[in-house]
């Protein structure tokens, strides 16, 4: 690569850094210390740099003035990805609509609105994760119900004393896919039958069938959140195991038709949303670990 090509580029590292990782390469240092070949997806041009030192390579994203194209940004909001586990949900939805279908073919139409809401419900969004270390993310889309001290689960083992929980509840047309809220480590995970109450009611975080997940944050800060079961979620999917490493944002679990999340913040730690706000899962902070920042008040404009 030439350094006239390398200077038209403004490099942004998109795997994080580590030693040796060089967030900005000038055109001297990029002759010198790298190696590079290019590709495009889509219309998005991407370079990769192979730093010589590290032996790793690096994606990075060289967006200066480059034209990306509308058409892609429309593509990507409008072709939403489906979660694999709604896959069987649609099958059976459509296979539904053909057999009534062929009794009665008005019977077909009202069929596929069924796969229409499956393929709706299932939808898995990309979302942009902050990254800095110390944020606690929202693991849900939906409306924070309730903030309010409460004892973790027992099954967790985090003591007796409460804690502030956030509590986020999903109806049946916001995302359902969770995402873990912090980088850390899963060093606990306890699934706990129970009955299926209105997730919105208080009584559904001790009474109601839960997943409940603990991760130890690499500078050994325990966060707890857990899935909720709700009056008409009667399953709750979870893909991690215990001891894996994960990120903030990175794609846990559902609970299918409607449900609850709720996060446990370290003592000392104030919610940074209000009650009634509305939450993205992998991209709303609900907590700042390393901030001082007293709760924050909100209201309806």
């Amino acid at each position: 690569m030439t350094a006239d090509f390398a200077s038209s580029f403004e490099v942004v590292d998109s795997l994080g850094s580590f030693p040796g990782a060089s967030k900005a390469l000038s055109p001297a240092s990029t002759a010198r210390k790298a190696n590079s070949s290019a590709l495009t997806i889509g219309k998005a041009p991407v370079s990769l740099f192979f730093p010589l030192s590290e032996g790793r390579p690096l994606v990075y994203y060289c967006c200066r003035d480059m034209d990306w194209g509308q058409d892609d940004r429309v593509f990507r909001s409008v072709l939403v990805p489906i979660h694999r586990a709604g896959w069987p949900f649609i099958a059976a939805a459509l296979a539904v609509a053909i057999l009534l279908g062929l009794l009665w073919e008005p019977l077909f139409w009202l069929g596929l609105l069924a796969v229409a809401f499956c393929t709706y419900f299932f939808r898995n969004p990309p979302r942009v994760t902050p990254t800095r270390t110390g944020l606690v993310i929202a693991p849900a889309d939906g409306l924070v119900q309730m903030i309010e001290k409460a004892v973790p689960p027992p099954e967790l083992e985090m003591g007796a004393e409460p804690l502030t929980r956030i509590s986020i509840f999903l109806n049946v047309f916001n995302v359902h896919i969770n995402r873990v809220p912090v980088d850390g480590r899963i060093s606990a995970l306890a699934y706990r039958p129970g009955k299926f109450l209105n997730a919105a009611l208080d009584k559904a975080s001790v009474d109601n069938e839960r997943m409940s997940l603990k991760v130890t944050t690499f500078d050994g800060i325990d966060i707890a959140f857990v899935q909720i079961a709700g009056l008409v979620a009667r399953r709750i999917v979870c893909d991690v195991s215990e001891d894996q490493p994960v990120r903030a944002g990175q794609i846990f679990g559902l609970i299918r038709f409607g449900s609850r999340m709720d996060v446990y913040l370290p003592e000392g730690t104030a919610p940074l949303v209000s009650l009634y706000q509305t939450t993205i899962a992998g991209e709303t902070v609900l907590a700042d670990l390393q901030s001082d920042e007293p709760a924050r008040q909100g209201e309806e404009r």
